[in-house]
């Protein structure tokens, strides 16, 4: 387990407990935590301009309550990378598969599982690195909400260019991943055929098993809607604004450019269907 993996489940931790994420201070005080030689307050605090006080007898205090109400057992700055790492292996050993059914539960068409997946298959394709994403954590409870609690389909990030939309979206699926069999993310910017993207899906998810495909979008549509029913996906197209009419500056969302309409038979299809994934 890694510094990385530590602040992913930790944030996960802590916010399924509270329904808040760690702040970006508490996020610091962890990393600074992690070595087995940790860093002291005074060093802490001198990094990250604060004063050593505060960081001691107010921020420590509260991160370690949280953690402690959250692992189930006392943790504190000197023990915080051990419970972690325990917490972590005891999921691990207790999932007796790639994934688990924890609660079953109803979108008001019928009962379907919920899963926690410990290993999900991944693929990022050319997703940008957010290991140094800060902030926006209003914006990623509110996503994680209507996600994993009203278990919505569709969700889009709409926005002017240059706001943040795709580093938001990659850290979002970051978080929700232990939630999905599968994660993919796509970028459209070079606007490609919906075709060639379903055929990328289907092969991903069949494990390259699937190689007679559907000659046709509808049908190839129809087969990924198969998996989505049998598997819980998640699936993420960025810069999707490149195939509407007008671009990101569009105000016509669904209208989409000549050639490309197919992609609204998508979303369609995907919304209005029965599954346990989200787009």
């Amino acid at each position: 387990m890694n510094l990385e993996d530590a602040l992913e489940f930790a944030n996960a931790l802590v916010f399924a407990k509270s329904g808040n994420h760690l702040t970006d201070l508490q996020q610091a005080l962890i990393e600074a935590s992690w070595s087995w030689k940790r860093q002291s307050y005074d060093t802490i605090a001198d990094t990250y301009g604060y004063a050593p006080t505060y960081l001691k007898h107010d921020v420590g205090p509260k991160l370690w309550k949280l953690l402690s109400e959250a692992l189930g057992e006392r943790v504190s700055k000197k023990n915080f990378r051990s419970a972690i790492e325990r917490r972590w292996r005891t999921q691990q050993e207790t999932s007796s598969s790639n994934q688990q059914v924890t609660r079953e539960e109803t979108d008001g068409i019928g009962l379907r599982p919920r899963y926690r997946n410990a290993k999900p298959r991944q693929d990022w394709s050319e997703a940008v690195d957010v290991r140094f994403f800060y902030g926006r954590q209003s914006e990623l409870a509110q996503l994680q909400q209507w996600i994993l609690t009203e278990h919505c389909r569709l969700v889009a990030l709409l926005g002017m260019g240059g706001m943040g939309k795709s580093s938001l979206s990659i850290k979002l699926a970051q978080q929700l991943q232990h939630q999905f069999e599968f994660v993919i993310w796509r970028s459209l910017r070079n606007a490609p055929d919906l075709s060639e993207i379903l055929t990328q899906l289907l092969r991903f998810l069949s494990n390259q098993q699937d190689i007679d495909l559907p000659e046709t979008t509808d049908d190839k549509i129809s087969r990924l809607l198969n998996y989505l029913r049998s598997h819980r996906c998640l699936l993420v197209l960025d810069n999707m604004e490149t195939i509407l009419q007008g671009g990101a500056q569009s105000n016509a969302a669904g209208h989409y450019q000549a050639g490309y309409e197919e992609y609204g038979q998508l979303l369609r299809r995907w919304g209005e269907s029965s599954h346990q994934s989200c787009l």
